[in-house]
């Protein structure tokens, strides 16, 4: 078997292939490619709830707003937010490898503040952040995004029992400033291990 990596406008796709070899030919046949979902968006609160408001503050699908009254908030090092997504757009059978969690944002309104935060998936009650830099959002207005961190968990087979939480984990300290995100989502890879 090897691996190849296709690249379009969509991102990136692992096909592995297995090489059928007969003389001096091969031939290269796909056995597994990943597939994207649609966006899922959050469908009520998850097991983190430290930031100030709720789920429908940040479940828009479009015209994504970080106003006075439609964002979640923080400013404490380390506060955790955490959503519930429907997995029923993946297949049961199929094999969870990524999942990429998109976010609006915008300092709050409050001057110098530079609040920073991670994003969060917790499958199966198994918490991973993103790695690489924190978003760091640099305006106390609009709502900017999408600020997409894709983050690899453990392969995990979907059942009907699988859950899916995305949310944000406020990363520096309180001194910095608070932060808004104005709205979260995300969407999950899978590949066919059938």
């Amino acid at each position: 078997k090897s691996a190849v990596f296709s690249f379009s406008k969509k991102g990136v796709s692992l096909i592995t292939t297995t090489a059928l070899v007969f003389g001096s030919f091969a031939f290269v046949v796909p056995s597994e490619a990943s597939a994207l979902t649609a966006a899922l968006y959050p469908t009520g609160n998850g097991t983190y709830t430290a930031w100030e408001n709720d789920w429908n503050e940040v479940d828009e699908t479009s015209g994504f707003s970080c106003s006075n009254s439609d964002y979640i908030k923080a400013g404490s090092t380390n506060a955790k937010e955490s959503f519930v997504v429907d997995l029923s757009g993946v297949p049961n059978g199929t094999m969870i490898t990524s999942v990429d969690v998109l976010t609006y944002s915008r300092d709050d309104d409050d001057d110098n503040d530079n609040g920073e935060y991670r994003a969060l998936v917790r499958l199966n009650g198994v918490d991973s952040l993103s790695t690489g830099a924190p978003v760091s959002p640099s305006s106390d207005s609009g709502c900017s995004g999408p600020n997409t961190r894709t983050i690899n968990v453990a392969d995990t087979v979907k059942t009907g029992a699988t859950t899916l939480e995305i949310g944000v984990e406020k990363q520096n300290a309180s001194s910095a400033g608070d932060v808004r995100v104005g709205a979260i989502h995300a969407v999950v890879t899978y590949v066919d291990v059938a």
